[in-house]
């Protein structure tokens, strides 16, 4: 996506027996938010772009 067009808009679908079933996170996340949640659950340093990002493991998966 080109600068001037604005935030890049994505999903994701969480399947996992930590995830509360029908729950919505209302919160902003990029792509490189995906990417930096999955290095969050095996611990790995995070790469350059997703070091920023913003992970959603704690919020959406709060007992892994």
């Amino acid at each position: 996506a080109k600068a001037d067009q604005g935030p890049v808009r994505t999903g994701a679908l969480i399947l996992s027996r930590y995830a509360t079933a029908g729950r919505t996170l209302a919160g902003t996340y990029d792509p490189y938010s995906l990417l930096r949640s999955v290095e969050d659950l095996f611990g790995y340093t995070p790469l350059v772009h997703a070091s920023s990002a913003k992970s959603f493991v704690k919020s959406a998966l709060p007992g892994a």
